[in-house]
């Protein structure tokens, strides 16, 4: 029998500080062509030598709650593929950008989600006092 050679598509999850964007990509992608994919998309459009990847390794009960533990992750080197990296379906991953007015990488940053709202939903009850309309020619069988 034949390997089945159709796959389906994965995708990584890339954030950036208010940023999450899903990007699919291929087992066999390397690192590099990973970031000449999120390059032109990214709201700051830099050039590939300025885009460092790193795999979340935040502990899981940390990821939950970022504001107590800053998330850290593993440098993903560019000549290895997506597999040797270990990055999967449905993978965290962050991108840094090179700062050259300061010289360096940046820390990894991601800004946690606020809620819009003060958990209002939490307390609300639906209720159903709309007033209801009747529908010409339904109901009646």
């Amino acid at each position: 029998m034949a390997p089945n050679t159709s796959q389906r598509p994965l995708y990584i999850r890339v954030k950036r500080e208010k940023t999450i964007t899903f990007l699919c990509i291929d087992l066999q992608d390397t690192i590099l062509s990973i970031k000449e994919k999120l390059s032109p998309i990214m709201t700051k459009s830099k050039p590939v030598e300025d885009i460092r990847l790193y795999l979340d390794t935040t502990p899981a009960a940390a990821s939950d709650t970022l504001q107590q533990q800053k998330p850290t992750g593993r440098l993903l080197e560019d000549h290895h593929t997506a597999k040797a990296s270990g990055l999967g379906n449905d993978v965290l991953v962050y991108l840094i950008y090179f700062d050259h007015d300061h010289g360096k990488w940046e820390d990894i940053n991601v800004m946690e989600f606020e809620s819009l709202d003060d958990d209002a939903d939490d307390t609300m009850e639906m209720t159903d006092d709309t007033p209801k309309k009747k529908e010409k020619g339904k109901g009646r069988a």
